[in-house]
């Protein structure tokens, strides 16, 4: 008898044990198995990142902003000396300026970071990267914009073939991805005013560019010499520079004032120099793209869209 009631106490106990196990606990915290998602290309959670969720771009005053890295695939297609079709790629990279106008958010920077150079006959064939490719005509022209390493969309580029310059503005919806990388200085927002008056051989300026990969360097040149439309610098910046800004520091009362001089164009190493355009003509130029205004040589073209070049087919698009 006494075996009999044992047995029937634990069958007893593990019956209550397995009924209390079935109902869910009312205590227990219920994790979000959904993901919010907000724009096509990032992927948060409003419980883990409450921070980034609502993903706004900042209300930034005009003016000169700060830097951004560029990264541009560049496509030629045509035909090898053996009448064959084909196409290649190169990487260039670059930095840009960011310009903020009544809510609209702009990038200004060195034609030949966007357009890619149509008289380029060679390239390495990316399938045999010890084979060069050789071509005996160009056919058409691609380029692919990415903005850093951020979601950042161009929706518009605009860019003049008389001056080694371009305009990229950003997509509304992604001025946020930009925000979040962009690099200010101290001083920003620097008026975009230009000052010829500060363009003089033997004055030391500022070059900001992205040499480097995630931050902007900043060497300390000086002007050798200067023409109506272009000033040299006295040194070869690195690769990266292209587009960058060349600033000179003055002193306004007891402030500080920084002042754009340029657009870092090319640099010489053979001649240990560096050219940079004339912030006066860069401005009109951005001035025309932003406001409609006919420029001469100011092609605009929509991202994705296509346009000519010399001649040729030129297709642009932003990331994938």
């Amino acid at each position: 008898m006494i075996k009999l009631f044992r047995l029937l106490t634990v069958a007893f106990l593990v019956f209550i044990t397995l009924q209390s196990c079935s109902k869910p606990s009312k205590k227990a915290p219920v994790s979000p198995e959904s993901v919010t998602v907000d724009s096509p290309y990032i992927k948060t959670s409003r419980e883990k990142y409450p921070a980034i969720a609502s993903q706004n771009p900042p209300e930034l005053k005009n003016g000169l902003q700060g830097l951004v890295k560029l990264f541009v695939e560049h496509k030629i297609t045509g035909k090898t000396l053996k009448d064959k079709d084909t196409s290649g790629s190169y990487i260039a990279k670059g930095t840009g300026g960011v310009i903020v106008h009544d809510g609209r958010w702009f990038i200004i920077t060195a034609r030949h970071v966007l357009v890619p150079n149509k008289d380029i006959k060679q390239f390495t064939d990316p399938e045999d990267p010890d084979e060069v490719i050789e071509l005996k005509s160009t056919t058409s022209l691609g380029t692919r914009i990415v903005i850093g390493s951020a979601s950042a969309k161009p929706s518009r580029i605009w860019f003049s073939i008389v001056h080694d310059i371009a305009v990229l503005e950003v997509e509304n919806k992604t001025q946020f991805a930009l925000a979040a990388i962009l690099h200010k200085d101290s001083k920003a927002p620097i008026n975009i005013k230009p000052n010829s008056k500060l363009i003089e051989a033997g004055a030391e300026v500022e070059a900001w560019g992205f040499p480097a990969k995630h931050h902007p360097q900043v060497e300390k040149p000086s002007i050798s010499s200067v023409t109506p439309k272009y000033f040299v610098l006295n040194r070869a910046l690195l690769r990266g520079f292209s587009g960058g800004l060349v600033l000179r520091e003055t002193q306004s009362d007891s402030d500080v004032v920084k002042t754009p001089l340029g657009i870092i164009s090319r640099a010489d190493d053979q001649a240990n120099q560096t050219t940079v355009l004339d912030w006066e003509i860069a401005k009109d130029i951005f001035d025309a793209a932003i406001s409609g205004k006919k420029l001469a040589g100011l092609v605009a073209v929509s991202v994705p869209g296509k346009t000519k070049v010399g001649g040729l087919d030129f297709s642009v698009s932003g990331i994938r």
